[in-house]
């Protein structure tokens, strides 16, 4: 099997930064376990930029960390970019196939037909929800684990 270009690669955006900051990322050339990160229109990590004590001054790492609240059993996601989903619908265009995102968020960039979708609105109240719920459960994980230490 040949890699392709865009087979693990994808665009982040660094929070903060404009888009020309933005860091193209292919793990199939130089990685480590964050390749198996799946996207979510809904995602729960955001990518930094850090520099660390490496042979190579120049070479930056990039750390993905919690944006939000996470519970056990949640998978750990990312947002591949725009950029990535426009080629990736281009290139199954070519190809006379489909592309769907396949994440569990309501409000999704790219739905597969009959996939249930709020309003951006109403997707924006589920959103606040969700963190509130999952940063409640996270309180009442440590109270527990407080009272037994």
């Amino acid at each position: 099997m040949t890699h392709r270009p865009t087979d693990y690669a994808y665009d982040l955006p660094l929070l903060g930064l404009n888009k020309s900051n933005n860091i193209y990322v292919d793990p199939h050339v130089y990685g480590n376990i964050t390749r198996f990160l799946n996207h979510s229109c809904f995602e729960n990590l955001q990518p930094f930029r850090y520099y660390s004590h490496h042979r190579d001054k120049s070479r930056m790492s990039l750390g993905f960390f919690a944006s939000r609240d996470i519970i056990p059993g949640d998978e750990l996601t990312i947002d591949y970019g725009t950029e990535w989903w426009k080629g990736k619908i281009e290139q199954s265009k070519k190809q006379n196939q489909t592309f769907y995102c396949c994440c569990d968020w309501v409000y999704c960039i790219n739905p597969a037909p009959g996939k249930p979708q709020m309003n951006e609105d109403d997707a924006m109240k589920e959103m606040k929800r969700k963190i509130e719920r999952n940063h409640a459960i996270v309180m009442l994980w440590k109270e527990n684990n407080r009272k037994f230490k």
